[in-house]
């Protein structure tokens, strides 16, 4: 979801769901630039960043926050330390933050 859609949504979903991936909605954005991408999986990135041209490429948050704040994160990650990761977007200074799925896994 972060920056590759699925080949099968791709060639089987409605025109309506694409873009799917935040890295393709955001470089098709007019108003927006894609300037880095963050991910932990060094191989994914690589190709991700190739995909989206994009150079600036971070291994985890603390490296792209020491970058200086981006204006928006869309976050694309699992549940597990993705509050985590919203405060330290928040605490660096990220004005806006697109996050989807679920904040947390329970209601408890």
């Amino acid at each position: 979801m972060g920056a590759f859609t699925s080949p099968s949504v791709r060639q089987y979903g409605p025109a309506c769901f694409l873009p799917n991936a935040h890295a393709e909605a955001i470089g098709m954005e007019g108003a927006l630039d894609l300037v880095a991408l963050c991910d932990p999986d060094p191989e994914g990135m690589e190709r991700a960043g190739e995909l989206h041209s994009v150079k600036h490429l971070y291994a985890d948050t603390d490296a792209l926050m020491a970058s200086g704040a981006p204006d928006l994160i869309g976050l694309a990650t699992r549940t597990m330390g993705r509050a985590d990761i919203i405060l330290e977007c928040i605490a660096s200074g990220t004005r806006a933050l697109h996050v989807e799925k679920p904040l947390c896994n329970s209601h408890e």
